[in-house]
């Protein structure tokens, strides 16, 4: 249970799986958007002390190879807030609150509690959709369902990759599906997408793929062409010349680490024997900016369609600053073209663009 609760934390387990009982419903209750944020652990430990040790707990369910366990995911829980070295994730705060509300009947004082948290509301809409819920049959996968887990099944999958603060993990995301459909409930209609996008990207390892492609229509992309490949051949090549990368630099909300974007690309590359035209110019544009450590780049520059060498020069525009009435040039700096007064220092108008003149 606890490495499946790392997992949950990293995103890498759907965690609504948790919940086998109310699986669906509780996982469209979170898709609205409807995360509350977890208290401290302290809170929590209370809240769980809640939980008597005369419930009557639902049998551990099986789906595919993984079987889960309400009783000892809440146990499991209360050790956490207990110890209270890791704060509870707002994700497994919902999850207990997800139990909470399934076994609102058997928790003497679980609505006092709620109301003291706040999450009152929460819980009795949840209780309601679980009653709802109950009603409804489960949905047995569909044909296209088993197709698409079948097709998957010899692949030999990539490790992990990370981005950012995100790691793309294929296989765990595809054995997830499988244990879904494995454990007969349908795919959704998002999930079925996923699922066509992985087989696509792994087509060259899917027996009979052009047969299964047309069958299910899916769009695959056109191949590329020889020139294209060796392109990116050569221009990974060249990155791994390239022996001092940059430090990561965040703007916003994003990292931009530009080792880490040529390794995935490395490793795309390996997978699919090709780049896309984007990729391609992304890759370009990151190896303009470590040209000095690239031998031959120059000479490589125009076959390769790389960036060439910025002027340092100012060049005149003929057009008069708006502020100070010098010139307005144009001037080159980290690889990226703009518009300023000549007179710099003194006078600090910079432009992106230059307006339109009659």
């Amino acid at each position: 249970m606890e490495a499946q609760l790392d997992e949950i934390e990293e995103g890498s387990l759907p965690w609504t799986e948790m919940l086998s009982g109310f699986y669906e419903t509780f996982k469209n209750w979170v898709s609205d958007g409807i995360i509350l944020a977890a208290p401290s652990n302290r809170a929590v430990a209370s809240f769980i002390e809640l939980f008597p040790d005369t419930i009557e707990w639902a049998e551990p369910t099986k789906r595919g190879r993984r079987t889960y366990d309400d009783s000892a995911f809440v146990v499991s829980l209360r050790e956490q807030a207990q110890k209270d070295e890791k704060r509870l994730s707002d994700k497994q705060w919902m999850a207990l609150l997800g139990l909470a509300a399934r076994y609102a009947e058997q928790i003497p004082g679980l609505f006092e509690a709620a109301d003291e948290l706040d999450v009152r509301p929460r819980i009795e809409q949840l209780i309601s959709e679980i009653a709802e819920a109950g009603s409804q049959p489960v949905t047995p996968p569909t044909s296209e369902d088993v197709a698409l887990v079948k097709a998957l099944t010899e692949v030999d999958w990539p490790p992990p990759v990370k981005r950012g603060r995100r790691t793309f993990n294929d296989r765990r995301f595809y054995q997830s599906i499988a244990d879904q459909v494995e454990g007969g409930s349908a795919l959704s209609d998002a999930q079925q997408a996923s699922l066509k996008r992985l087989v696509v990207k792994y087509r060259k390892q899917v027996p009979e793929y052009d047969a299964l492609s047309k069958k299910l229509g899916l769009e695959t992309p056109e191949e590329p062409s020889g020139e294209e490949v060796e392109q990116a051949r050569a221009l990974l090549e060249l990155a791994n010349q390239v022996n001092e990368w940059a430090e990561p630099r965040k703007r916003g909300t994003r990292v931009y680490d530009d080792k880490e974007f040529v390794d995935s690309l490395l490793q795309q590359f390996e997978q699919r024997g090709n780049l896309t035209p984007r990729q391609l110019n992304a890759l370009r544009r990151t190896l303009g900016r470590y040209r000095d450590q690239i031998p031959g780049y120059d000479g490589r520059a125009e076959e390769l369609k790389l960036p060439g060498a910025p002027s340092l020069e100012p060049k005149p525009t003929g057009v008069k600053c708006p502020k100070c009435g010098e010139e307005v040039v144009e001037r080159n700096a980290r690889g990226r073209t703009f518009f300023g007064c000549s007179g710099f220092p003194k006078c600090r108008y910079t432009i992106r663009t230059l307006p339109e003149t009659e």
